[in-house]
């Protein structure tokens, strides 16, 4: 049975292709963890709310990146495989209040070519 207070994402990304940004909105006080892990699903980055991560832009790179870091990068976590994944996760309650659409923060990624 799934998690029922918590809502869900996931995306692949090809490191070798590009490097990739990853958005993390202002998620307030509320719990909230994206895991970013390798081909080998390892971890190998720590962000979220028990990180004391900040809203911002975080840069995703491969093992063989050497590009430069655009500005507004927060901080950059190096994929030790080709293929990586980010699986946000964020708590939500029942409350009439988190069920309102603009309480709900995008999340988003995309590549740097």
């Amino acid at each position: 049975m799934p998690n029922q207070d918590v809502i869900y994402g996931f995306g692949m990304f090809d490191l070798a292709e590009a490097a990739v940004v990853v958005q993390v909105p202002d998620f307030g006080g509320r719990f909230w963890l994206y895991q970013l892990g390798d081909q080998r699903t390892d971890s190998f980055a720590e962000v979220g709310s028990i990180y004391g991560t900040l809203p911002g832009s975080y840069l995703v790179v491969g093992p063989d990146w050497r590009g430069d870091v655009p500005p507004g990068i927060a901080n950059v976590f190096r994929c030790p495989t080709r293929y990586g994944y980010c699986l946000p996760r964020v708590f939500f309650t029942d409350s009439a209040a988190d069920r309102e659409p603009r309480c709900q923060p995008s999340t988003a990624s995309w590549p740097i070519l």
